[in-house]
């Protein structure tokens, strides 16, 4: 059983691809990560942040509070923004929530797993599918009228986890389909083996209320600077 730091992060390499030394080699990927847990705070570094500056941050995230409030957002952010700037202008910030699947999901009626028996009813609402199901199981799928209405797949998945992706036609959105596929995809990464990692953006209330209604547990904070 992972605390919650190694879980962060699990996370952060499942979603981010690193090398040898833990770097992000993605230019897609934020510069400077720092993931809040109530066992720890986690960072990573992109590949082309110079070895001063992560000398630099470092100091500063040694001072940054564990924080019991995974709500209560970063003490020295502006400062971190300041020593990121002097190797170039600050280009985004995204902050978001993570959570994980305790045993004992509920389950839900009209989902189904998605494969080559019925990857056809979506091919008018989620036609993507039709070419990327194989490679993002489980997918799992809400069903109305013989047609996918909401999706939960793994669009990023390592030796460890899965880290779901949930999609949802503009329609049958605050139904309960979201819940249903999100709740369904746990379980069945779950049986894989493996750990089912749920995430999202701190603006994303309708996605943080799925978390909720699942009964997922929100283990950390993630604050990305570009």
């Amino acid at each position: 059983m992972f605390n919650d730091y190694q879980l962060m992060q699990i996370e952060i390499e499942t979603v981010y691809p690193v090398n040898a030394e833990g770097r992000f080699v993605s230019k897609k990927s934020p510069r400077f990560f720092i993931g809040q847990t109530k066992d720890g705070n986690v960072t990573r570094f992109r590949d082309d942040v110079p070895d001063e500056l992560v000398a630099e941050l470092n100091e500063v995230v040694d001072s940054e509070p564990v924080v019991a409030d995974l709500f209560a957002g970063l003490k020295y952010e502006e400062t971190y923004k300041q020593i990121l700037a002097k190797q170039m202008p600050i280009e985004g910030i995204g902050h978001g929530f993570g959570y994980r699947y305790p045993n004992g999901i509920p389950r839900f009626e009209h989902v189904v797993r998605v494969g080559a028996e019925n990857v056809h009813w979506g091919a008018e609402t989620f036609p993507w599918l039709l070419e990327e199901y194989k490679d993002c199981q489980p997918v799992i799928a809400a069903v109305d009228n013989g047609k996918f209405v909401a999706v939960c797949h793994s669009p990023y998945i390592s030796q460890q986890a899965h880290v779901a992706g949930v999609d949802t036609l503009e329609g049958y959105r605050r139904k309960g389909y979201a819940t249903a596929v999100a709740a369904e995809w746990g379980m069945a990464v779950q049986a894989l083996g493996q750990i089912p990692i749920y995430s999202t953006g701190l603006d994303n209330v309708a996605s943080q209320g799925v978390a909720r209604k699942v009964g997922l547990v929100h283990y950390n904070s993630d604050h990305k600077f570009r």
